[in-house]
């Protein structure tokens, strides 16, 4: 952004509450001479903000009420589009720390800007939309920033990674940077490893950007998202093919966690099924999910989870029918 036009922003930030200003606070707040002052009003009449100026003692600037700012030169669906992003981005949906105020005060002036239609099309959509990011793992703004900028300019990094090994320190040449599954992925060359990683940001700390370049390698061949979906399978101890008679809503309202993908199955015999896809650390921890859940579910594989689920339901079966419960059993 050019220098003028930072300028042009910083003046309706201060205007836009409508409050009167002297030329001498304005000046002052914006840290400019009269002159560039005047020019800037100028340049603001002529794109259509509707300041108006008094001469004289007690002579002032204001900003008119925010009907006379010019409409945002989208219309429809693009304005609808913007603003609800911005809207899920405060929500935190994208997976994205980014500065509440900062994202509200943004949403804020762009639905001024909007036309009177397209507003109450962003608002009915708003009001419709119930965001959840409860199993959304979340990445600052600045660490996204820190990893971008290391991209783009070729700098090594190094960091601390919490892996299936315990925490290791690791020094990367970054790549691209991936959402995937409501997570956030870093991909890059592994200068220890001589390999192409893939780390979750919600496991790294200690980010620094060191003053070694690099030249960047070719990426892997085929859809980076892709390639990391591997990488998660692969890291995982476990897969495991449940079916949930549930919705893929319901399901995921109730699951303590989702570890995989749930699809639809067809079941117009059985009421409404959903197929489970899992990859997971443990058959224990799934087990735990499962009770906690209240889902009804079937094993369709592997072998030795079915094995184990067999066994915990003996095992319950005993902890109230065993010979040490008081009543007897039965």
């Amino acid at each position: 952004m050019s220098k003028s036009a930072d300028r042009l922003f910083r003046l309706l930030s201060l205007l836009e509450d409508g409050s009167p200003w002297t030329a001498g606070e304005l000046a002052s707040a914006m840290d400019v001479p009269g002159r560039t002052l005047r020019r800037d009003i100028a340049s603001l009449k002529d794109s259509g903000y509707d300041v108006t100026s008094t001469r004289g003692r007690g002579g002032h600037y204001r900003l008119n009420s925010h009907n006379s700012v010019p409409v945002l030169p989208i219309q429809g669906d693009e304005a609808v589009a913007v603003v609800v992003s911005l809207h899920a981005a405060a929500k935190g949906v994208v997976g994205i720390n980014f500065p509440h105020r900062a994202v509200v005060r943004a949403k804020r002036r762009l639905r001024d800007l909007l036309s009177p239609e397209d507003r109450r099309q962003a608002d009915t959509v708003i009001a419709a939309i119930d965001f959840s990011t409860e199993r959304s793992s979340r990445v600052s703004e600045g660490t996204l920033s820190l990893l971008a900028r290391a991209i783009r300019e070729s700098r090594e990094i190094t960091f601390s990674h919490v892996g299936r090994g315990g925490q290791r320190r690791r020094s990367v040449e970054p790549a691209r940077l991936v959402n995937l599954e409501h997570r956030w992925y870093l991909h890059g060359w592994d200068r220890d490893r001589r390999g192409w990683r893939t780390f979750r940001l919600d496991r790294i700390s200690g980010l620094a950007t060191t003053s070694n370049r690099f030249v960047p390698a070719p990426l892997p061949e085929g859809d980076i998202a892709e390639v990391i979906r591997g990488d998660f399978h692969r890291e995982r101890y476990h897969s495991v093919t449940l079916d949930l008679r549930a919705t893929p809503t319901e399901a995921a309202s109730r699951l303590y966690r989702v570890d995989g993908v749930l699809e639809p199955l067809e079941s117009p015999e059985d009421g409404t099924w959903t197929r489970y896809l899992a990859l997971v650390e443990s058959f224990e921890e799934l087990l735990t999910v499962l009770v906690l859940s209240d889902l009804e579910f079937t094993v369709v594989d592997p072998p030795e989870f079915r094995a184990m689920v067999r066994e915990s339901s003996a095992r319950f079966h005993r902890a109230v029918t065993g010979p040490h419960v008081q009543g007897g059993g039965g």
